[in-house]
Formats: C-alpha cells, structure tokens, sequence
C-alpha cells in the first residue's frame, strides 16, 4: 500500500468530517487530481485498520436501516476524538485555550461536536447513518435502538432542532427524536434535549 496515498486519504477525512457535505469526496483529497479509483484502497485501508469508520446515507427511513443504504455515499469520522483534535488544533494554543475559555463559537465548533457525537455512539456499538431531507434540512445519525429508530441532530449551540421536527412530523413511526447540544435535559414535544456527553449511555436500549 502507498504509504503516502493513506497519508492524504487520512487528510481528507480530517478536512471533511463535518463539514456539512452530503458525501466524503475522493475528488477534495488532492482537490482537481484526485479521482475515487485512486484513493479507494487507502480509504479501505484505513477502515480495515480501524483509524476510520463510516455512516451510510439512506434513502429513506425504515427498519432495518442497513436496508435503505445509498451506494457508495458515506461520510468518514476518525476513531479517536483526541486525535482528531490535535490533527485540527495542531500546535494552536489559541485553539486550546478557546476551547478551555468556553468561548469556541463557530462552524469549527459545530463539526467538533458532530465528530464527538459520532465518536460516543460508535463507541456504544451502534451502527451510523444520517438522512438528507428536503430543503437543506439533514438528520446527522439515526440509530436503532431495542425499540425503535431514534434519529439525532447535534447543535453546537441550542438552535431549534428543525430537521427532526420535519422528519416527526411526516413519520409518525418514529416516537421521538433526540437533539444534542451543550443544554440541559428538556423536552419539546416528541424532541428530547440531552447535553452531549449523554450520548456515551445511549445503549441499544436508548
């Protein structure tokens, strides 16, 4: 295997993760040189060696989600949070201290925290997928649990969670939906606010 070629692959999905894209493009890993057939293998290398692992975009919503999967779109998030950090942050003490400050504001915030949510909930087992629905509106993961899909949107601030309450409204199947944000517990209808952390004791029973 090219040892150079993982190297950029591991790049772009660095650069990408988050960054509110329907798809990882093998195309931005060297941006105008790059094409899917080239990077593949080092993509698969990275999954085989677990560094990385995916979510899978449905076409719709049902059970079992692994049913409704489009080919080959997939999103890419690394498998250590903290690694992930230091490949963004680098040397940046102005990073850190931000972050330490609680003054993080920003669209870098936002794909931080969707790539700790993908962490906690890979690390719970559960399989990934997210959900485009009309109008720019997008599901960042549904999960199933012992009893039901359970689909999340992760805010980085305590935004109206509107692509749940869209997907709620048109699918009465789905009892609630869960949106995870620096809040505190609470409730809006079928939408349930837990803070991030939570997502670490979102087990199967969730």
């Amino acid at each position: 295997m090219d040892r150079e070629r993982i190297r950029l692959a591991l790049d772009g999905v660095v650069r990408q993760t988050g960054d509110g894209k329907k798809a990882f493009s093998y195309a931005q890993i060297e941006k105008g040189r790059s094409r899917a057939r080239d990077y593949l293998p080092a993509v698969e290398w990275l999954k085989k060696a677990q560094l990385v692992y995916s979510s899978s975009s449905l076409a719709d919503v049902g059970v079992p989600l692994s049913m409704y999967t489009e080919a080959k779109t997939e999103r890419f998030y690394l498998s250590d949070i903290g690694l992930f950090f230091c490949l963004v942050a680098g040397d940046s003490h102005l990073l850190r201290n931000t972050v330490l400050s609680r003054q993080w504001r920003g669209a870098a915030k936002g794909r931080f925290y969707e790539a700790l949510a993908a962490d906690l909930l890979h690390k719970n087992g559960h399989g990934l997928y997210y959900y485009d629905i009309h109008q720019k509106l997008e599901i960042d993961f549904i999960i199933e649990s012992d009893s039901a899909l359970l689909p999340i949107e992760v805010k980085s601030g305590n935004n109206k969670a509107l692509s749940l309450s869209k997907l709620l409204a048109s699918n009465s199947s789905i009892p609630r939906g869960l949106k995870l944000t620096e809040s505190s517990v609470g409730y809006d209808g079928r939408i349930q606010t837990l803070p991030l952390f939570m997502a670490a004791f979102l087990g199967s029973g969730a």
